[in-house]
């Protein structure tokens, strides 16, 4: 089926490419989708998106990577900054440092009562 290609049409790109000699060039193609299968264009999605993941995802540990395993992504958000675990620790702690004593008493009594709770 080819219903996703013919919605799409022809895109008109620029961009810029470096060749092996270091000469750069500003190019501005049409890429025409029309006869593409929706298979083929999912394909080109979803390896751009992942292409996009990869660059946040490279900061991570393995037990952290391993974890997004089964996830399910939105699409535009997949390339925004991952926060791995010792990252998301250090901005508890500071963010706990920076409380009063009477803020961090209560901060201490709240999260308790909620692990109390599950």
């Amino acid at each position: 089926m080819n219903t996703i290609g013919k919605m799409i049409g022809a895109v008109k790109h620029t961009f810029s490419i470096t060749n092996d000699r270091d000469e750069k060039a500003q190019l501005t193609v049409s890429i025409n989708f029309d006869t593409a299968k929706d298979e083929d264009i999912k394909g080109w999605l979803v390896s751009n998106r992942i292409i996009a993941g990869q660059r946040p995802w490279r900061k991570l540990s393995k037990a952290e990577l391993l974890k997004l395993d089964g996830t399910v992504f939105i699409a535009q958000s997949i390339g925004q900054k991952v926060k791995s675990a010792e990252e998301v620790k250090q901005e508890a702690t500071t963010a706990f440092d920076a409380m009063s004593p009477e803020q961090q008493d209560q901060f201490i009594k709240d999260l308790e009562a909620r692990k109390g709770n599950k």
